[in-house]
């Protein structure tokens, strides 16, 4: 009786222990969703900027279509492009880092789904074991009972051979 417990007690402390594995694994699919959240907004940001920056380009170069042509507006205009091509790619960098958070971010989900699975198979495990040891609890009475009738059946027969 005392080893179905243990066995019971380990298959609860193999549950807890997956429950602590998939409550860190939920912890940092949190903090993953969190920086997805701050880089999709940085690169919002950014789309905006830039944006903001083409409009600004392009009034510029309004300007110096309708003004005569000097030096510094050309040297602008060159300024404006590298400028806008720079930011280009570093848009591109936050777009291929969101890619990849997204692949990362799949695979988790994938473990996770492989967590859950285990989880209820210990569940299940810890059920069926919980309840073989209420049915081995549950006979053990019995025969214990059987054992007190049988005692109190071989003291009759004995007193009942004494007074003959």
């Amino acid at each position: 009786m005392i080893e179905e417990h243990e066995k019971a007690i380990s298959a609860m402390e193999a549950e807890l222990s997956l429950n602590r594995a998939a409550l860190r694994h939920t912890n940092e699919i949190y903090e993953e969703r969190e920086e997805l959240a701050i880089l999709q907004e940085r690169h919002s940001e950014t789309e905006t900027y830039v944006e903001e920056l083409r409009n600004r380009a392009a009034r510029l170069m309004e300007r110096e279509a309708s003004t005569e042509v000097s030096p510094k507006p050309c040297y602008l205009s060159a300024l404006l492009t590298v400028f806008s091509l720079i930011l280009q790619a570093h848009v591109r960098i936050l777009e291929e880092r969101l890619k990849q958070y997204d692949e990362s971010n799949l695979s988790s989900y994938e473990s996770s789904g492989s967590l859950k699975m285990e989880i209820a198979r210990r569940k299940n495990a810890e059920t069926h074991s919980t309840q073989y040891i209420v049915d081995l609890e549950v006979r053990l009475l019995l025969v214990e009972e059987s054992i007190l009738d049988l005692q109190q059946a071989v003291e009759r027969l004995e007193e009942a051979e004494s007074h003959r």
